[in-house]
């Protein structure tokens, strides 16, 4: 698998990168938050060519839909994080009406410890990948353990 290191330099959505992950909520037995930022990264080679919907689950609960011809996304995802072991799903459903299509006609997703610079951010510890071509006809559901810091 190629290095993901100089992969992601994203423009982050237009409202920028929060200042400081949100914590869970308080009480005796809330898992402390990580000291890391992490992010969710999905592009596509050609937009709407992947034909594939992806949802992102994280220890179980829903953040986000990436949908084929949506453009490149970068979230911030530590809030739904807790330091240690955590669980991240993603099911990718081929669109029903879509056929095979062109194997470079990709959707990829990655999920990775990040760091903000101004209005990019740099995946530094990616965790998680999938990648999708347009020539596959299954869907897919795969899960990923991430040790968050």
């Amino acid at each position: 698998m190629p290095s993901l290191a100089p992969l992601l330099a994203a423009t982050l959505l237009a409202a920028g990168a929060p200042a400081a992950p949100a914590a869970p909520a308080s009480g005796a037995d809330a898992p402390a938050p990580p000291t890391r930022r992490y992010f969710l990264v999905a592009e596509q080679s050609r937009p709407e060519a992947a034909q594939y919907d992806v949802s992102v689950f994280v220890n179980s609960q829903w953040i986000r839909e990436v949908r084929a011809g949506d453009a490149r996304l970068v979230m911030e995802v530590t809030k739904f994080l807790h330091a240690g072991e955590n669980r991240v799903t993603l099911e990718a459903r081929k669109r029903p009406d879509d056929g095979p299509g062109p194997a470079d006609a990709t959707l990829r997703v990655v999920l990775g410890e990040g760091t903000p610079h101004g209005t990019e951010v740099a995946i530094d510890a990616p965790a998680v990948e999938m990648r999708r071509t347009a020539a596959e006809t299954a869907s897919f559901t795969e899960e990923y353990p991430l040790v968050a810091r």
